[in-house]
Parts: C-alpha cells; structure tokens; sequence
C-alpha cells in the first residue's frame, strides 16, 4: 500500500494535493526553476524532508505537472481562498491540517477529502501548522507572531503562546508532546511547555529568520535552518547549539530527522537536499 503524502500547492486559489509516494524515492525528480538532481535513497529517509521541501518552495499551479512521482492525483481538497503555507498529517494519517494566508487553519478528512473544521481564532495569515504526537493538539501560527494551540477534536483554543517579536514560521513538537518549538523570522527558536504554555527558553545563534524546526525522534535534539544558510543542532535538554553547518547557498528551507534519528535531510533553496550524519 502506497503511503499518502501531501503538498502545498499555491497559487490564486489554494488545494492540498494528495499524491501517493513512490515505493522507490529515487524514481521521483522535483524540477521548479532548475533541476534537482539529488537521487533520494530510503523512502523512510526522505518522505518528512521531501515533504518539508516541497511544502516550502513556491509551486504555482502551473508549475504542478513538473511534480513527478507516481503521476497519480489522489484527491484535491478545495476550501482555501489563498496561498497555502503549511500541512501537517496527524500521526495517524487519517488526518490533515492545513494553513493559509486566508487567516484559517483547516482540518480534513484525507479519505474523503472534506473538511472537518475550519479554525479562525488566529485571525492571521497563516504560515505554519503542526499536530501533536498524540493527535490531540494543532498549533498555528503566522504574521500575528503569537502560536495558537487548538483541541484538534473540538476545535477549541486550549492557549496562546506569546513571546516572540516577528512572525512565527515553523513549528515542530516534541515527540512526547510536552514541548513545542517555534522557528520565527526575529532570529530565534523558543521552546515552550505545552500544558502551561510557558516558555522554556530561547534559543539564540542565527543570523537572520529561522524557517524549519525539527525534533529529533527522541526529542533530545533539535534541528533548525534559517535564511542565514546555516543549520543548527541544538541540545534540548542544555539549550545550546553543539554543531552548526552551513552548506547551502541559500535559505535552508526545511530540515528532517530519519525515523532512526541518525540523519538529518537538509532542503535549500538552490534547489538541492543534502543528507547529514
């Protein structure tokens, strides 16, 4: 059985585009302005970077048919009115939760394609979305720089996370569900108690805004990339950056841990994924 992957699509009028990921990554090529060469060679490796990567490049609708994997469209979900800036599967994939320069967060039913709820209380552009390990949580949040946190099963706002000075870009939880991380575009990565809502800490280092955070899959870790070109792995527990690289020549776009923790999938703007150990 063929695994479901979703991709933002933007454009005038925004859809999620369901499309079943190839049993071989190393079949699929992704072409925008130029070429991606990089061969991806584990499925389980790659299938959270390339989604990560995908999500954040700017593919218009007539840019689509340069998306090659298996050539099949499994449903396109219609509702958003704007650009689409992030997706997020809830950890049993019988979920999605998008969000949108429409100022809303929407929650889908991948099998029907329907949406099951639409969430205003943000009453922002929306630029990044994220589900708990658990499924019970969504948190938003976009241009108001305050994260909201949602009950994924009733839609009600359960907190906002205020702390940050500029629009928050990227959200990641921790696999256990009692910490989430915030990458914003002030230059900083925070960490935050999920059940109290307080914050944790501050992470400081990189030079410009921070656009991807990712737990490793035992939560010790913490990736981040920002349009600085670095990438910066943090220690949860110490808060302090013990390894910084930087081999891109552009914005490091996303960043994603292997199931086995062991590598990280690097995704720049100038069009290559790199595969850290």
């Amino acid at each position: 059985m063929l695994e479901p992957i979703a991709i933002a699509a933007l454009g005038k009028v925004i859809t999620p585009i369901l499309i079943p990921l190839a049993t071989k990554a190393g079949q699929f090529l992704f072409e925008q302005t130029k070429p991606l060469t990089e061969r991806l060679q584990d499925d389980r490796q790659c299938q959270g970077a390339l989604l990560e990567y995908l999500k954040t490049k700017e593919i218009r609708d007539k840019e689509l048919t340069s998306l090659s994997l298996t050539q099949q469209v499994i449903r396109i979900l219609k509702g958003h009115t704007h650009e689409l800036r992030s997706v997020a599967f809830s950890p049993d994939g019988r979920r999605l939760v998008s969000g949108s320069l429409d100022k809303t967060v929407k929650i889908w039913d991948v099998e029907t394609g329907q949406a099951m709820a639409t969430l205003r209380e943000a009453d922002s552009m929306i630029l990044a979305v994220a589900f708990s390990s658990d499924g019970e949580m969504i948190a938003g949040g976009g241009r108001r720089k305050t994260i909201v946190l949602w009950n994924a099963k009733n839609g009600r706002v359960i907190r906002h996370l205020s702390g940050h000075d500029d629009y928050v870009r990227s959200l990641s939880f921790s696999p256990d569900g009692t910490r989430l991380a915030s990458g914003s575009w002030d230059k900083t990565v925070k960490l935050w108690n999920v059940s109290t809502g307080e914050e944790i800490a501050t992470l400081k280092g990189h030079a410009d805004a921070v656009v991807s955070v990712n737990f490793s899959p035992d939560g010790q870790i913490l990736a981040s990339g920002g349009k600085d070109s670095q990438v910066r792995i943090w220690n949860v527990a110490t808060s302090e950056a013990h390894l910084t690289f930087n081999e891109c020549t552009d914005t490091v776009a996303a960043v994603a841990f292997s199931a086995d923790g062991l590598t990280l999938a690097v995704g720049c703007h100038d069009g290559k994924i790199q595969f850290w150990r």
